[in-house]
């Protein structure tokens, strides 16, 4: 936390794991960290854009172990997004909209 205010963003979340000693800490957990951007959203439970302290140890507590623990919560969050993707684009699909023979119906009724 460079600025003090007790959470890290992604930026200096991504400038700590240049530091051997934080590096040396994700493995003693058997984290792996060569996706930065994977785990800081997986640390980020409440997407906020930034881990709080409560974030960071719940989030490294639940995802240390062996790599396929971290991979496999990285496909659930990936599997997620899709999932409210998908879902923002059905109600896309699904919203009314105004057919050529309602227009033709209006236009013959209007005059």
């Amino acid at each position: 936390d460079f600025n003090g205010d007790g959470t890290l963003t992604a930026t200096e979340f991504s400038q700590r794991l240049s530091d051997e000693r934080v590096v040396a800490y994700f493995k003693a957990l058997k984290l792996d960290v060569t996706d930065t951007q994977s785990l800081f959203q997986l640390l980020d439970t409440d997407q906020s854009q930034e881990v709080n302290v409560e974030e960071f140890l719940e989030g490294c507590y639940n995802l240390q172990g062996e790599a396929r623990s971290i991979d496999t919560k990285i496909i659930r969050m990936q599997m997620q997004w899709i999932i409210n993707a998908f879902g923002e684009l059905q109600q896309q699909i699904q919203a009314p909209r105004v057919s050529v023979s309602n227009i033709s119906s209006l236009s013959a009724t209007l005059g």
